[in-house]
């Protein structure tokens, strides 16, 4: 479902083709993927698909605590509903910003902002239970709204990414987005599997997501330093400025 919701490509900059002497030993782009010797590009897009879908999981998988927090609410539902709407409207600012923040600035922006917002109901909302009964209701809604412009950017970003990329990276963020899910879920089974504590459980398990997300933020930080992940590298025939 809202993986769907901004899955459409979308140009990152301004491509400019430098046109080439007949004879140009030089194939076109597509015909020139960039190296990827160790899969390590295709790796990071990967986790790049698991990281901006992990946390939406992570608020929709811990159902049975919200449940049990706010009973006879309809909390799954809201939040549901926030983060498409949110979604929609993060994809639409996305494509309106696409030429003025660089693709660099929208995926940092989205990562922090979802591993801030897991890291604060992690420890506000589930350790400390800061909040009143009201005021922890809304606070969920505006965390799964701020988690759905963070993660929506990034998608869309990515996918933009790749489209410029050979199809096989596209094909990688989708597997890293189906992944999300499997280890979202997984993730909650040890946990409840390993403390009977509602509470605890949660507790460590929002905390994992979020060392989840920080890892992929790293990975894709220290890769965007090499000259694999440049979208130059496509060719020798294209520049993008």
């Amino acid at each position: 479902m809202d993986e769907n919701l901004s899955r459409g490509y979308i140009q990152l900059g301004r491509q400019r083709v430098v046109l080439k002497q007949p004879g140009s030993p030089l194939a076109p782009s597509h015909e020139r993927p960039p190296e990827d010797r160790c899969s390590c590009v295709y790796l990071a897009l990967v986790l790049a698909g698991v990281g901006f879908l992990l946390p939406y999981n992570s608020f929709i998988t811990a159902v049975d605590y919200f449940q049990d927090k706010y009973p006879r609410t309809t909390i799954v539902f809201d939040m549901n509903l926030v983060y498409i709407l949110t979604a929609f409207l993060a994809v639409v600012v996305n494509n309106l910003l696409v030429e003025t923040l660089p693709l660099q600035v929208r995926i940092t922006f989205g990562y922090l902002l979802s591993f801030a917002t897991l890291l604060f109901v992690a420890l506000v909302e589930v350790h400390w239970e800061s909040f009143e009964h009201d005021v922890g209701y809304t606070a969920n809604l505006v965390a799964i709204a701020i988690v759905a412009l963070g993660c929506t950017v990034q998608q869309s970003s990515f996918y933009g990414y790749t489209s410029m990329l050979p199809s096989r990276y596209t094909q990688a963020v989708m597997t890293g987005e189906s992944a999300a899910g499997v280890l979202v879920s997984a993730n909650r089974i040890l946990t409840k599997a390993l403390l009977r504590d509602e509470r605890l459980n949660t507790l460590l398990f929002f905390l994992v997501s979020v060392t989840v997300v920080m890892l992929c933020f790293v990975i894709h930080l220290v890769l965007h330093r090499t000259r694999q992940e440049q979208p130059q590298s496509l060719s020798g025939n294209t520049e993008f400025d």
